[in-house]
């Protein structure tokens, strides 16, 4: 039942609770109750409900719902009484965002809100925020006003826990004051005895405790000036966002904020409110909490340490001070008269106090830190809650006596530096930013699970497990830290290298594993994101795997045999068995019987037993036959009556009359003796036996035809109950086969005629019981026994496998296959067939290649050999493809004949994704020890390594962005990946591609050598949502190259979702920073999205900015849906092309009236410049298109009265330019987006609406020295007059247009020279065909030499070559090492500036004036402040400063590299100081 009444007034509530500035609340809602709800007893308050239980020790829990301030109150007057106690656990659940606003004007800190709980004292209380806040306000008007938002007060035995059961819940306050002073936005303070509270089995527990499993905790403190704080002790104890005082406290979640705001301080070059301003702290202003011995007599303080008071596993703490801190405020000093100074101001403030100065310490309550992020916005986060300076012996501890060793951290300093060592408290303490994880925050599981680390395990050769590591990065790490798993096998007693997979999960089969295998699941966390510094933790596994052996029966006239299996025994099992007899053979004296095993005698037990124990190799059972005696039966027919005798090997047996043998002689034939085989024997005869047969002995009678059957018997009647030895002439015997040998099938009879002329005839001769009817002759009847092939292994088959091509056709193709060698038969021919549209006329041939998606017939046709026979049922032979899974096949037998058949395997062609565990290569890194990359693994571990989810090997030092690498042979990820149209063939199996520097951008140098990689697949983004960059390199800068290198059969494509943004190509999805491609192919598919334009795609480079691509050359497809360019070489540039020819079809479907497509490139930008290329592909466009560029134009600094000129030079165009608005051979458009091109010395040889330009905007534009020859539309230079054209010419029989400097010429002007000799002299000739003229051989000299630099040999230098007067270079390469050779061919004559830059070094200009011949420049650069050029700082150069300051006057590069401020255009004293500062340890350099 629930009871209702009317809320007290607030007037009785101020003895437990204080409210201070109440503001108006809304209507406290109406609460809909369920009648099945049970209600506690509690006249006194409306919202609350009892679920469960009858008491505190029965899991009872009290749920109270807060709705406004009155409620809280209500809800801690219960608390703070004795009401609460019956009903053990209470929940108090906000339901409201509740703010309150107070003008403090006290002098002294006083709390806003004070929730009180004393009443039980065994009392577990849960604070669920709810998702809603505690909003509070405190303005003062005095000048030492301060204290906390809310107080809680706790009695001996309390457990508090604060929660967020929905998010985003929580306790904001702002406190606004003239002074600093106490200040918290939560203050938890507890009273009671050590150990005498909520856990009495710690005798130094303090006597209440709170958790916090979530929610958030901010505040902000603005104070006008900062007095002293905290660092000397006086009447301010705390100031932080959360504050513990006796209190133990657990934190596993929460966010705890503390922003300062000081507007005047006493030290100019720190907030030093923020200081000591703690998001999270703890502090002991009570003396009756500390251990008596801290105090034995008066004026004695005896400093006191403990821990384990506060754990935190995890949350959030972000402070403009310390993140976290424990206040010692060395009340114990003062109270005790012991003190350092007196400060006798004479202001308002303060008079005569005593003070304490923290260079020592007092109480010291140091924490557990498991798990958690803190930040401390001034350079330290306090993670040893100490006041770490003036505090030696605290300076020197180590980390582990805070963080755990079984947790992990990655310290941050205040320049962005990161660590993992080992640091001391010093260290740790001044921390700007320290991550701390541990396995239980991640929840981190592997299995299989086992005791220790490493997991010894113990399995046999016929098992496998299954490794998998599971785990979830919790809330408040998300977005600072990234897991990648890795599982690396390692075989310790082998030369093989170890493999890792980055993967979570792996299945290990141990019959790979014969010895031994040692597994290790490694989770690195990798701080910063994917591509930054890692730590791991890690599980061990130790497999001890045993081998299983093999027992050989090697026995002479016996065998070896046990249970099922005994044959195979387990490393360190044992094997038994019994020794038999074989057939005919009996063992006829027991003594001499020895066996033995790997030569050593082993003896039977009382059951004739053998055991051989703790087996550790194959087994070779060996008896020599010893004591084992052959025997025959010998089988006696006469007349109907037969009798069997064994008798041993050389014994007699001594022929009987028919009477003593106790038959009868038939009638009307006469007795004439007794035969064995061809010989006929009289009565007492002897016949000598030899062992290990049937003999049959028939007796002969005259009259008859003695019939003998050899492993069989002979009836007169059909129901086989009289035997005989003899039949008449014409008389039918039945004729029954003994049962067929072990491993044997019976075939068909044989007859053996004696009597020539003689005969007979079977029944059914393939059938083991039928008739015979004699003719004429004695007769041997013989059952002929084949071994019966049901069972057909054929082994080395593979499965055909995508691009994999036939290359041996011929008769006796047969795949590779092959059948057991003692096998009973053999393998004919096979062909394959592609039966994927029905049956097919031919054989596959020499050079098809299998696809994915199709049907194909492996046709072998199988042999017997002799004495073999099939099943008489074609269905009764299983056939088996050794190594394939029979799910992957389907195989029909055909064609079954005495002696052969022909089987049919039909296979879809799927595709098997490939291995890509990862694989350490050779080398180092650098630049004179590149990766040497050979295989697969060894490629996707060097772009693992770059990205940061692969570990550092041993010895390698290299930043993972500047690694460099080598192509060692051509390597194939994914074969046979697309077919002639560039599509995929298939929808799976393909091994991702993770872009090189896809986390982070990538300056090394990748040369590949003239090698190919082919087979690479992007599809979608990998962890990653916007701005993504694809390609074999996601984004190459600052200096980086890609060289010599073509990547072919491959496929990339951006993600599905339409709103994803990024650069998309072949070689590198983007460049900058003087980065370069050069010499590299791309031969596959780019396929853009459909859904969003704002990205750039190129079949080489998606986009570049002010970077060079050289010599590069494309096919297959490349499509995109863009606004911002989509090129045959690149989509998007501002910088130099060179030499590059497009043969891929181009699409871009993108309706943006401002997009560019184009066959080099799709939006050429300011100051760049295509040279030497041209186009042979179909371009498609919704908007501009042209054969080599879409878009184009420089522009016009009105600023700097600066002009970046574009250029689009010596370009040509074969192919096809189609659009749905104007197209052009060259440029689709010029100038829409500023104007500055110049288009010179090109031509179009292909189809297009106009042949040179499509639209002409801007100003000063100008089109030279072109022609067309190409079929156009609708101009034949420009679509319309522009008066910047001059020297065009075009091919017709009459003037096509009014255009101003183009003019007709017929195919003759053309063909006989007339049109070479009015284009511009040096780079046309005539073609080879003489129809029009092409351009010849760039003009212009070589400019080349050596540039000497300084620094490390992994950074990079720029030569960069700028025609006079322009800011654009025509010229630029990036070089390596310290002395490094440049080489720029094809300059033309003038004027021009060479610049030569380097990190750290002062940037040089040459001015280079090219004629007719080749320039030698050799090049020199000095560091900063090196003025002698020695590669040194050093006193000489402070000398040549301090000389060129008294008169000797330094100039041209000299000045430049000796003026190190570099914010002037002079050399003083502080040029020299920081020379002097250098030489002493502050690096000039970065």
């Amino acid at each position: 039942m629930k009871h209702k009444l009317s809320k007290r007034i607030l007037s009785t509530l101020l003895a437990m609770v204080m409210l201070i500035g109440l503001l108006p609340t809304a209507a406290i809602p109406v609460f809909a109750v369920e009648e099945s709800d049970i209600y506690a007893e509690d006249p006194n308050y409306e919202h609350g409900y009892f679920l469960g239980g009858a008491g505190a020790y029965e899991g009872g829990t009290w749920v109270r719902e807060v709705y406004d301030w009155s409620d809280l109150v209500l809800v801690f007057q219960d608390l703070n009484g004795t009401a609460m106690t019956m009903y053990g656990y209470v929940t108090v659940k906000l339901m409201n965002d509740l703010s309150m606003n107070h003008v403090s004007e006290a002098s002294v800190p006083i709390s806003m809100l004070i929730c009180a709980v004393s009443g039980c004292s065994r009392s577990n209380i849960v604070f669920d925020f709810n998702g809603h806040t505690l909003n509070g306000t405190r303005s003062s008007t005095t000048d030492y006003s301060g204290g906390a938002f809310i107080e809680l007060r706790l009695i001996s035995g309390n457990c508090f826990t604060f929660i967020d059961s929905v998010g985003g819940g929580g306790i904001n306050f702002s406190s606004e004051a003239d002074h600093d002073n106490d200040v918290a936005a939560l203050y938890i303070n507890a009273s009671g005895e050590r150990g005498e509270g909520y856990n009495c089995d710690d005798p130094d527990s303090y006597p209440a405790k709170v958790t916090f499993n979530g929610g958030s905790y901010k505040l902000n403190n603005s104070i006008e000036r900062y007095s002293r704080g905290t660092l000397l002790c006086r009447s301010i104890t705390y100031r932080g966002t959360v504050i513990a005082n006796y209190v133990d406290v657990e934190i596993n979640d929460g966010t705890f904020i503390a922003e300062s705001e000081c507007k005047d301080s006493d030290d100019d070059t720190q907030d030093l409110s923020a200081r000591e301003l703690s998001a999270f702290g703890t502090v002991l202003t009570n003396p009756s909490g500390l251990p008596e011995e801290t105090n034995p007599e008066y004026g004695v303080v005896i400093p006191f340490e403990e821990t384990g008071r506060t754990v935190i596993n995890g949350g959030r703490f972000i402070s403009d001070g310390y993140a976290v801190h424990h206040f010692d405020n060395c009340y114990e000093y003062l109270s005790n008269n012991v003190t350092d100074l007196w400060a006798n101001n004479t202001g308002d403030l303060y008079h005569n106090e005593a003070y304490v100065l923290l260079n020592s310490h007092f109480h010291m309550n140091y924490p557990t830190i498991n798990g958690g992020y803190f930040e401390g916005q001034l350079g330290f986060t306090g993670l040893t809650y100490t006041n770490s300076s003036g505090n030696p012996d605290l300076c020197i501890r180590p980390t582990s006596q805070i963080i755990p060793e079984t947790s992990r951290y990655f310290g941050f300093d205040k320049d962005g530096n990161i660590t993992f060592d080992t640091l001391n408290w010093k260290k740790l303490h001044d921390l700007q930013k320290c991550i701390v994880i541990s396995e239980e925050a991640l929840g981190l599981e592997v299995t299989p699970e086992g005791d220790g680390n490493p997991v010894k395990l113990i399995r046999n050769a016929e098992q496998s497990d299954t490794f998998e590591m599971s785990w979830t990065v919790p809330s408040y790490l998300e977005g600072e830290v990234v897991c990648q798993p890795t599982i690396t096998i390692t075989r310790p007693n082998s030369n093989i290298e170890p493999k890792t997979y980055s993967k979570s999960k792996l299945t290990l089969d141990y019959s790979y594993y014969p010895n031994d295998v040692n597994i290790s699941c490694r989770l690195y966390v990798l701080a910063g994101g994917a591509g930054g510094e890692s730590v791991y933790f890690k599980q061990n596994y130790e497999v001890d795997v045993n081998r299983i052996y093999t027992a050989t029966d090697g026995c002479i006239h016996c065998y070896a045999a046990g249970e099922d299996g005994w044959d195979e025994v387990v490393e360190g099992g044992s094997c038994s068995f019994k020794i038999y007899p074989k057939d005919y053979y009996e063992l006829t004296d027991p003594d001499k019987l020895e066996v033995y095993v790997n030569g050593v005698l082993v003896t039977p037990d009382e059951d004739g037993v053998y055991t051989v124990e703790n087996v550790t190799e194959d087994l070779d059972i060996y008896c020599d036959g010893t004591g084992f005696t052959s025997y025959s039966n010998l089988t006696v027919t006469a007349n109907g009556k037969t009798v069997t005798e064994k008798i041993f090997n050389g014994g007699t047996y001594t022929f009987k009359t028919l009477a003593e043998f106790g038959a009868t002689v038939p009638e009307n034939s006469t007795f004439t003796g007794w035969k064995i085989g061809g010989k006929t024997y009289q009565p007492g005869e002897t016949y000598t036996v030899p062992g290990g047969t049937e003999i049959a002995v028939n007796a002969v009678f005259t009259g008859l035809h003695t019939i003998t059957v050899e492993n069989g018997k002979a009836y007169a009647d059909e129901a086989h109950t009289i035997p005989i030895s003899a039949a008449a002439e014409d008389q039918v015997i039945y004729i029954v086969a003994d049962p067929a040998p072990e491993g044997k099938v019976f075939s068909y009879w044989s007859h053996q005629i004696a009597t020539a002329g003689g005969g007979g005839s079977f029944g059914n001769y393939d059938a083991a019981q039928t008739t015979y009817k004699v003719y004429y002759s004695d007769v041997v009847l013989t059952p002929v026994y084949e071994t019966q092939i049901d069972n057909i292994v054929i082994n080395g088959m593979t499965k055909p496998s995508a691009g994999v091509a036939i290359d041996n056709s011929d008769y006796s193709y047969k795949w590779g296959c092959s059948v057991p060698a003692d096998a009973g038969y053999t393998l004919g021919i096979s062909y394959w067939y592609d039966i994927t549209d029905g049956e097919p006329e031919f054989a596959m041939s020499d050079g098809d290649v299998f696809r994915i998606g199709h049907t194909y017939r492996f046709k072998a046709r199988i042999h017997l050999k002799a004495d073999h026979i099939y099943p008489a049922n074609p269905e009764d032979i299983a056939v088996v493809l050794s190594g394939i899974d029979a799910e992957d096949y389907q195989c029909t037998i055909n064609e079954v004949g005495y002696t052969s058949a022909t089987i049919y395997f039909e296979f879809t062609c799927e595709r098997e994704e490939p291995d890509t565990a990862l694989i350490c290569p050779k080398g180092d890194g650098t630049s004179g020890n590149p990766f040497q990359i050979t295989n697969i693994g060894e490629l996707y571990w060097f772009a693992a390594f770059v990205n940061g989810t692969a570990p550092y090997p041993d010895g390698v030092t290299v930043e993972r962005s500047e690694a460099c690498a080598i192509v060692m042979n051509d390597i194939t990820v994914n074969p046979g990946m697309l077919t002639e149209d560039g599509e995929l063939y298939g929808t799976s199996g393909f091994a991702q591609w993770t872009p090189i520097g896809y986390y982070s951008d990538y300056s090394g140098t990748f040369d590949g050598q003239e090698h190919t990689i082919s087979g690479l697949y992007f599809q979608n983004f990998i962890d990653y949502s916007e701005y993504a960059k694809v390609g074999f390199v996601a984004e190459l800068r600052n200096g980086g190259c890609v060289c010599n290198l073509t990547v072919a059969d491959s496929y990339f494509a951006p993600p599905s979702v339409s709103t994803a943004q990024y650069y998309l190509g072949g070689i590198a999805g983007r460049i900058d920073t003087e980065a370069s491609v050069v010499n590299c192919h791309f031969n596959g598919t780019i396929q853009g999205g459909s859904g969003y334009w704002n990205n750039s795609t190129g079949g080489i480079v998606g986009y570049s900015s002010y970077c060079v691509i050289e010599n590069c050359t494309t096919r297959g497809r490349v499509e995109n849906y863009s606004r911002y360019g989509v090129g045959g070489i690149v989509g998007y540039m501002s910088g130099t092309v060179r030499g590059c020819v497009n043969y891929a079809a181009v699409t871009n479907t993108c309706n943006a009236f401002d997009n560019g497509t184009g066959g080099i490139a799709g939006d050429l930008r300011s100051g760049s410049t295509i040279r030497d290329c041209h186009n042979e592909g179909v371009i498609f466009s919704n908007s501009y298109a042209g054969g080599i560029a879409g878009s184009a134009s420089g522009s016009y600094n009105s600023d700097t009265d600066s002009t970046y000129r574009s250029y689009i030079l010596r370009c040509y165009n074969e192919g096809t330019i189609i659009g749905n608005t104007l197209t052009a051979g060259i440029v689709g458009s010029i100038g829409h987006r500023g104007g500055f091109l110049t288009v010179k010395n090109c031509y179009n040889a292909g189809t297009a609406d106009v042949g040179i330009a499509g639209i002409i905007n801007g100003t000063e534009n100008e089109i030279l020295y072109c022609h067309n020859v190409g079929t156009v539309t609708e101009s034949p230079i420009y679509f319309s007059d522009y008066d910047g054209v001059t020297n065009c010419y075009y091919l017709a029989d009459s003037e096509l247009d009014e255009i101003d400097g183009s003019t007709y010429k017929t195919a003759d002007q053309f063909a006989d020279g007339t049109v070479l000799a009015l284009l511009d002299n040096g780079h046309w000739t005539q073609g080879e065909d003489d129809e029009y003229p092409v351009l010849g051989d760039a003009p212009g000299v070589t400019v080349s030499g050596m540039v000497t630099s300084f620094g490390k040999e992994s950074e990079k230098t720029t030569v960069q070559l700028f025609p006079s007067g322009s800011g654009t270079p025509a010229f630029s390469i990036t070089l390596t090492g310290t002395h490094a050779i440049y080489s720029f061919k094809g300059v033309e004559a003038g004027t021009y500036t060479m610049k030569v830059s380097k990190a750290n070094h002062v940037t040089r200009e040459y001015t280079v004036v090219v004629g007719n011949s080749p320039i030698p420049l050799d090049a020199k650069i000095h560091l900063l402040g090196d003025v002698t050029g020695d590669g040194k700082i050093n006193s000489l150069d402070k000398k040549k400063i301090y000389n060129h300051i008294n008169g000797e006057v330094l100039t041209g590069y000299e000045f430049d590299v000796a003026n190190v401020k570099s914010t002037d255009t002079k050399i003083n004293s502080l040029d020299k100081k920081m020379i002097y500062n250098h030489i002493n340890g502050e690096s000039l350099w970065e």
